[in-house]
């Protein structure tokens, strides 16, 4: 997501460059850092939260089929016997092999999920700011706003409306 935003900053400051800085000096773009307001407003927190618990209960039910499993695997290796055949020695080790594949899989599934719910988290959080802040926008005259990014090397203060956006967030939380 990082390199989407950069390309869209370069786009953008190409425009910019070839229509003569007009929107940069009549300070038409606003800026917002979601992390600033993500963190000042709780929302961190309660993300961070929300995937703790969804990684708990992934932990859970891992060392569930990790448990079964085992015991699958020691209930197969108790049926053997020192006249039992290569064949049935190799099924062991088989079932040994998918077993740990089958717990790799599971892990790596896990994590996959836990990423695509932060990023549900964070698309969220995205949606309840947009219109916040392009009220607060529109209200000093700018035409965009756009989420401060690592690849900007400067943002000037008076078009960074963070701080207004996290005033308003918090007014209708506390519903004034």
């Amino acid at each position: 997501m990082n390199k989407r935003n950069g390309l869209i900053f370069l786009i953008l400051l190409t425009l910019f460059s070839l229509t003569g800085c007009d929107y940069a000096v009549n300070n038409q773009i606003a800026v917002v850092d979601l992390d600033k307001i993500a963190k000042q407003t709780g929302r961190t927190t309660d993300i961070n939260k929300k995937i703790q618990q969804f990684i708990k209960e992934k932990e859970i039910s891992l060392t569930q089929l990790r448990n079964d499993l085992q015991l699958k695997i020691k209930t197969e290796r108790a049926k053997l016997s020192k006249k039992s055949s290569p064949k049935e020695k190799q099924n062991i080790l088989t079932l040994t092999k998918k077993a740990g594949l089958q717990l790799r899989q599971t892990v790596s599934n896990a994590e996959r999920e836990a990423k695509q719910l932060r990023l549900k988290y964070i698309q969220e959080l995205r949606d309840d700011i947009t219109p916040v802040a392009a009220k607060i926008a529109n209200k000093q005259g700018m035409k965009m706003v756009m989420l401060k990014t690592a690849s900007m090397m400067y943002v000037d203060d008076s078009v960074d409306i963070t701080d207004m956006v996290i005033t308003k967030l918090d007014m209708t939380a506390s519903g004034e």
